[in-house]
């Protein structure tokens, strides 16, 4: 069974595209905290993620870069050559994603499903130093 589920923060706004035949394309990464071995030392693993349809036009709307999610889906494996060298690169393919935080409804409105604000941390490709959990 091929089964991945993750919690961590979104390392950069979504970014969304469409396929050939049509298909909403939302592609972006999360921050997952690894158990460490010394007492005050993480560290933190980049995975990449891509979702479709009804599930990528809910990141579009409702997530942004720094926001807590939990994520459940597969993971998939592409290979290409370059070269002649072969590459490969894993991807978590999201089945489902929920924001683990809830927004603050406006004065009189009632309350939105699960959007979350837009944290101002550098991507992760910006700057190397960049803790997504707010640690350091």
């Amino acid at each position: 069974m091929n089964s991945v589920c993750l919690v961590g923060r979104l390392g950069r706004d979504p970014k969304m595209s469409t396929s050939a035949k049509g298909t909403v394309i939302c592609k972006t990464s999360i921050a997952v905290k690894r158990r460490f071995v010394k007492p005050g030392d993480t560290d933190v693993d980049w995975i990449e993620l891509v979702m479709f349809g009804k599930t990528a036009e809910f990141v579009e709307k409702y997530l942004a870069k720094g926001t807590l999610v939990s994520i459940e889906g597969r993971l998939q494996i592409s290979e290409w050559t370059t070269g002649d060298q072969k590459k490969y690169m894993a991807t978590v393919v999201c089945e489902d994603i929920q924001s683990l935080v809830k927004a603050k409804p406006a004065e009189g409105a009632a309350p939105a499903p699960a959007p979350a604000a837009k944290a101002e941390t550098p991507a992760p490709e910006d700057d190397v130093d960049f803790d997504p959990f707010g640690d350091a």
